[in-house]
């Protein structure tokens, strides 16, 4: 019996919708998705999606809340409420450490996690759906109507705005490919492998890109200006810690190996804005979300509209008045934290040049 007989059997055969795993996969990774919906695609990924009763990885190992937060980049007290409303709410149960995601949610039963002594309460009339259809539906046929016809506007609505969503997506996509469409195909041009599709290697102009770039692109360290820049933007939120900046640099050339410290400077502070005062470890946070930034479709989209307007990608400098407020804050936060003996030195040095500093040194030399 396969892996997948033997999955459904334990659930007793019932009836299923199939979900993609590249669409699960896509919400999960989707930033402008709730946080219940990011949570829940990634429960029924890890669970269902491997032929599993609870959340594991690749090779069978429990995977746990803090697994996710992993994931997505945030520390697991972030995620823990919504694991608890799902908890609360049946959707799944929890057998120690494991995340069981409840058969049908409308029984609160243990027994419904597979193991835990089977779930035939979930069958025949003992089911809660069962009750609601056949018999409190005949007991309130006008209730049960307003029911339906809800329902059915709820599904339209659903429709509606998965279809603009589509659309949105679509437009999006054809954004990346505009240089594909505008870069005529040179006569007696060779074609790598007798092929002139640019499906697996990007479009002509992407290509031609990334061979002007590729004489940047080291295997060794990067220089001494690249790291320098990065540098600068990650002092602005709590480090100078040279291995974090080399990490962060490596793990964005892994998706772009033709990435500049300009774009790298771009995420930072982007993603900075995410940091707030429940972000205990702000330089662990941008080493864990900048690098995602590199892959896929949304990099090649960034790079199009740079290429369009880049004047608006441009990185502004943090005035010295706002670079202390931030060491300030993060001070004031976390007082005890590894680096702060670093942010008082730093903050330091900064107000030794600021104009008061500067003038009273000037009435005292006078």
């Amino acid at each position: 019996m396969s892996k997948w007989s033997e999955f459904h059997a334990r659930h007793n055969e019932r009836n299923f919708t199939p979900v993609f795993n590249a669409q699960l996969e896509a919400l999960i990774d989707d930033e402008e998705a709730t946080a219940p919906e990011r949570a829940w695609a990634w429960v029924m990924r890890t669970s269902w999606g491997n032929h599993s009763d609870h959340c594991v990885g690749t090779k069978g190992e429990t995977l746990t809340q803090a697994d996710y937060a992993r994931k997505i980049g945030v520390h697991r007290r972030e995620v823990n409420p919504t694991f608890q409303e799902f908890g609360r709410r049946n959707y799944v149960q929890f057998k120690g450490r494991e995340i069981h995601p409840v058969d049908d949610p409308t029984f609160a039963d243990s027994s419904l996690i597979v193991g835990n002594g089977g779930d035939k309460h979930a069958q025949g009339k003992g089911s809660f759906s069962n009750f609601f259809s056949e018999v409190w539906a005949t007991q309130h046929p006008t209730e049960f109507a307003e029911y339906q016809e809800h329902d059915r506007r709820r599904k339209e609505i659903s429709l509606a705005a998965l279809t603009e969503w589509k659309k949105r997506k679509k437009e999006l996509s054809e954004t990346g490919e505009t240089n594909q469409a505008q870069s005529p195909k040179r006569e007696g041009q060779p074609v790598r492998n007798g092929s002139d599709s640019s499906a697996k290697t990007g479009t002509t102009s992407e290509r031609r890109i990334y061979r002007s770039k590729q004489e940047n692109v080291k295997e060794g360290p990067p220089s001494s200006s690249f790291s320098k820049q990065v540098r600068e933007a990650l002092e602005h939120h709590g480090t100078t810690d040279d291995d974090v900046i080399q990490q962060l640099i490596k793990a964005c050339r892994m998706n772009a190996p033709d990435c500049t410290a300009d774009e790298i400077c771009h995420f930072i502070a982007e993603k900075a804005k995410l940091i707030n005062r429940r972000t205990s470890n702000p330089a662990g946070f941008l080493l864990t979300i900048v690098p995602k930034c590199f892959a896929g479709e949304s990099f090649r989209t960034f790079r199009a509209k740079a290429a369009r307007k880049p004047q608006a990608q441009t990185v502004q400098p943090i005035s010295d008045e706002e670079y202390t407020e931030t060491l300030e804050g993060l001070l004031a936060r976390q007082p005890q934290h590894i680096q702060a003996s670093e942010w008082r030195e730093t903050l330091r040095k900064l107000k030794e040049k600021t104009p008061a500093a500067k003038t009273a040194t000037a009435g005292g030399t006078t």
